[in-house]
């Protein structure tokens, strides 16, 4: 378990011996980001969970209407003009900064939307991470929430793929080794 305060969303982690983390890896399983590590301390890491103040990442927005087809469909559109397929529309939400959790269980986040877009995505999205943050790996889902159209600082209700406090074991991003080549 983590901090025992209401207001915060951590887990200490045991890391095994030799295990190269960096503050700031991404702590998750499978393709879901549950949270980044805020501290290391010898084998021990603490993790900053979705919901909790400390958590901030990069997303990206993903139109949900290409939820649940293939990644060839989503990506490419289909030859047959007949049943075009709309290519994938994403939108680049920059940094997301965590404010808690709402009665219904959806994750609280901060964003405020870059002035200027043309066409922005708005409406049901789901959310995942983005490149820009060292240890993270684009393209983990965080969850699905509906973006509103309006300029300025938006509170989004980000329903997450799963619920990390219920997980016994996730998954911290190593840090990547660097060999060197020998003549």
């Amino acid at each position: 378990a983590g901090d025992s305060s209401a207001t915060r969303r951590t887990r200490h982690l045991v890391l095994p011996t030799g295990a190269r983390v960096d503050v700031g890896a991404a702590v998750g399983l499978g393709a879901r980001f549950f949270g980044r590590v805020v501290r290391l301390d010898g084998r021990r890491a603490v993790a900053a969970l979705l919901g909790d103040p400390l958590l901030t990442f990069s997303a990206v927005a993903v139109e949900e209407s290409l939820i649940g087809k293939s990644a060839a469909d989503a990506v490419s559109p289909k030859t047959d003009p007949a049943h075009p397929t709309p290519p994938l529309r994403t939108r680049n939400l920059g940094r997301l900064r965590s404010l808690g959790f709402d009665s219904d269980g959806a994750v609280l986040v901060a964003w405020r939307p870059r002035s200027g877009e043309s066409a922005p995505l708005t409406g049901r999205v789901r959310i995942a991470t983005s490149s820009g943050d060292r240890g993270v790996p684009a393209g983990l889902w965080v969850g699905t929430c509906t973006l509103p159209a309006g300029e300025g600082e938006n509170v989004l209700h980000i329903a997450p793929v799963q619920d990390p406090s219920e997980l016994l074991r996730m998954r911290i991003r190593l840090r990547a080794t660097h060999f060197e080549e020998l003549p």
